[in-house]
């Protein structure tokens, strides 16, 4: 799913129940870490443009 799909869905998930600030933003980002492993991307975009001024 997109990340801002797993975001919402954890928000909604953290405001059903009656939790403190600090959990549902907890919550929230528990949410959207799976998706975290898709910023290596950018840093692999990144280190093929360096080389192309070569």
């Amino acid at each position: 799913m997109n990340p801002a799909t797993h975001f919402l869905t954890g928000w909604l998930i953290a405001n059903g129940d009656h939790l403190e600030r600090k959990d549902r933003t907890l919550v929230t980002l528990a949410g959207v870490i799976p998706d975290a492993d898709g910023l290596g991307i950018l840093t692999s975009i990144a280190s093929q443009d360096q080389g192309a001024g070569l």
